[in-house]
């Protein structure tokens, strides 16, 4: 049963379940080691142990994890987010699984313990009952408080994960889900996919750093100009503006209007204060009229390349 490497969360849990170890967080945090961490000294000891199909039980876990775990390698971001909010789900589930299981077992032999009992005894017994079950729900309600952390984490990370990082505008994933809930509307939507001209001029001729300054500028300049409409960074310099219940007709005034006052901007080169000439942009604006959001995306694609090239 050798190892391969292999993505995080339910790869992890079809490792355990291969080696029918249980679904404990100490068993999670031993297999992440393993196959994301990727420790080079654990991961040769458990594949020594698995060679020729063999399964690693949990006396071998335990012995193992108890070894210093070697420097983990770099992870993304987000993925090592996620291992980590993994991790606590499973803590929460485990420790509120731990408060009711232990509950219910004393409830039972407490049960038991008052049938022929003296009067004399019942008091204690019932007063140990009320004392266990206080104990049980300041537990559960530990886990509750957890869960709404827990829950306001995983939300945050879906917002960061749908968010374009230089410009704070949505991305194109973001954007897209957007879309498909739009097009399902009766009266429709049209987009206007816009592309920044001679980006790439700027980029050269004077930097990254200035490049992502324009881009900064333009998407708070059309964050501006089409409110209440969705504006989302597409790509490179490219921009995707998502208006509901509008026309084509009415989407391209909007867009002409955002045009002349980004182009109104004197902007200057931050480092030598040179101009940095007047910005314009090309757009491609189309409606859904019913169309799928792929066969919308590439009626707007079309437009803007022929407004770039016409």
């Amino acid at each position: 049963m050798p190892i391969e490497k292999q993505a995080t969360g339910p790869k992890i849990l079809r490792f355990l379940d291969d080696h029918r170890l249980q679904h404990s967080p100490a068993n999670y945090a031993f297999v992440h080691r393993v196959l994301i961490e990727q420790d080079a000294v654990l991961k040769a000891e458990v594949e020594r142990i698995v060679d020729g199909g063999f399964r690693i039980g949990p006396d071998e876990v335990a012995r193992l994890a108890g070894e210093t775990p070697a420097e983990p390698a770099p992870e993304h971001h987000g993925a090592s987010q996620l291992d980590r909010l993994t991790l606590r789900v499973l803590d929460i589930i485990g420790d509120a699984a731990s408060a009711t299981g232990d509950l219910n077992r004393d409830l039972v032999s407490a049960a038991a313990s008052l049938v022929g009992a003296a009067e004399s005894s019942i008091r204690s017994v019932v007063s140990a009952m009320i004392e266990r079950t206080t104990l049980a729900e300041a537990s559960l309600a530990d886990a509750t408080r957890q869960a709404q952390s827990l829950r306001a984490e995983l939300n945050a990370l879906r917002t960061d994960a749908s968010r374009d990082r230089l410009t704070g505008l949505l991305n194109r994933a973001g954007v897209e889900e957007r879309l498909a809930t739009a097009i399902a509307s009766p009266k429709g939507c049209a987009i206007a996919l816009i592309d920044i001209d001679h980006f790439k001029r700027v980029n050269d001729g004077h930097g990254h750093a200035v490049g992502d300054r324009l881009l900064r500028t333009v998407a708070t300049e059309l964050a501006d100009s089409c409110q209440p409409h969705t504006v989302a960074r597409w790509d490179g310099g490219a921009f995707l503006i998502l208006m509901e219940d509008m026309t084509a007709r009415d989407a391209n005034a909007i867009i002409d209007t955002a045009r002349v006052r980004l182009a109104s901007r004197r902007l200057k080169v931050r480092e030598s204060d040179a101009p940095l000439g007047t910005i314009t942009f090309s757009a491609g604006i189309s409606s859904s009229r019913g169309r799928a959001v792929p066969a919308l995306i590439a009626s707007a694609e079309a437009l803007l390349d022929r407004a770039k090239n016409g």
